[in-house]
């Protein structure tokens, strides 16, 4: 088992809720949550002209192979993009 560390971040709508959602799939798809930090809130940077985000670091354990556990991830964050 690999011990991986995902940061979570969303700055549109409701991003604490989208967060919240998210995590069950990651679970369910990816690895199991074994710790999470709080939400923190963060100014944009590059381009500066959108809301603040709302980050949390999670790590998970999982069997994965990064390249599988890439595409995972990606596949839930377009679930939950919107």
């Amino acid at each position: 088992m690999n011990k991986v560390y995902l940061l979570l971040g969303s700055n549109l709508g409701n991003s604490k809720k989208k967060i919240s959602l998210a995590k069950p799939f990651i679970e369910k798809k990816a690895g199991t949550i074994e710790r999470q930090s709080a939400l923190y809130q963060t100014a944009a940077w590059g381009n500066t002209d959108q809301p603040d985000f709302l980050n949390q670091v999670i790590i998970i354990k999982t069997s994965l192979s990064a390249h599988l556990l890439l595409a995972t991830i990606l596949l839930i964050e377009k679930k939950w993009a919107v």
